[in-house]
């Protein structure tokens, strides 16, 4: 990945943190919008948002369901 290592690691670390909140279809938007600001790296930050916690979407996705319906 041709960038600084502070720009892959703060990308990284801002998707990794956006991954565990649950606002479900904003991880993305807000991951994108805080590694802007921080000058970090988008690529890297796509990847960090993968991290989410896999025991708690199973809930976040029910939760979303039952306040859509």
């Amino acid at each position: 990945m041709p960038a600084s290592t502070y720009a892959i690691s703060s990308g990284f670390a801002c998707g990794s943190m956006v991954s565990f909140t649950p606002l479900l279809g904003f991880h993305l938007i807000i991951c994108y919008l805080g590694t802007w600001l921080m000058r970090g790296n988008l690529i890297a930050a796509t990847v960090g948002t993968i991290i989410g916690n896999p025991w708690t979407f199973p809930v976040f996705f029910y939760i979303n369901y039952q306040f859509s319906y």
